[in-house]
């Protein structure tokens, strides 16, 4: 058995070890390698951002030649933000065709949570669950589960909610997984 250092706290560990027993960082000694192909991507994309550098240097810009044109000095404006109706009627217009979303249910989510995106207020009114959603989202748009399962590892905390035959998986509050029954 060879042992090498963890790429996380750096204490002697296993190469075959999947998880560190010291902090529970994932694949603690193997090195991040970048293929060839990520190295050509890379380098590629590298050339074009300069190709089109170069070609916008060298354009008719006002900067460019010393003197700046009105688009340059023009004032921006501040981006428009829209007001709860506004989000609301945006949230409707677009809607889940497997789902009848009521204007009231629209109000009363951007009402208690306004900081949430769109497309959040628009799952959580449908009932919907996705990957990403955050603990309080799940809850909203779910409910509370029947039984909640949960794992603490130095990693962090990882949660099963069950739902009937529904299972939603959990990392530090985020879903990261869910398993319905159909």
């Amino acid at each position: 058995m060879a042992l090498a250092k963890c790429r996380e706290c750096g204490k002697e560990i296993s190469t075959e070890a999947k998880v560190c027993p010291n902090c529970g960082k994932t694949n603690p000694t193997s090195a991040r390698v970048m293929s060839t192909a990520g190295a050509l991507g890379c380098f590629g994309l590298i050339v074009v951002m300069a190709l089109i550098g170069s070609l916008s240097s060298s354009g008719s810009s006002g900067y460019a030649a010393g003197k700046p044109s009105a688009a340059d000095v023009a004032p921006t404006t501040a981006e428009h933000v829209p007001s709860p109706a506004e989000r609301q009627a945006s949230i409707l217009a677009v809607g889940i065709p497997t789902c009848k979303l009521s204007s009231k249910r629209t109000k009363l989510l951007l009402k208690r949570y306004p900081e949430w995106a769109d497309h959040a207020i628009l799952l959580v009114g449908c009932r919907q669950i996705q990957v990403g959603m955050t603990q309080e989202q799940l809850l909203a748009s779910w409910g509370n589960p029947e039984r909640v399962n949960s794992t603490t590892t130095p990693a962090g905390r990882d949660d099963q909610l069950v739902y009937g035959d529904n299972y939603v998986y959990l990392s530090d509050g985020v879903v990261t997984s869910y398993q319905t029954s159909h």
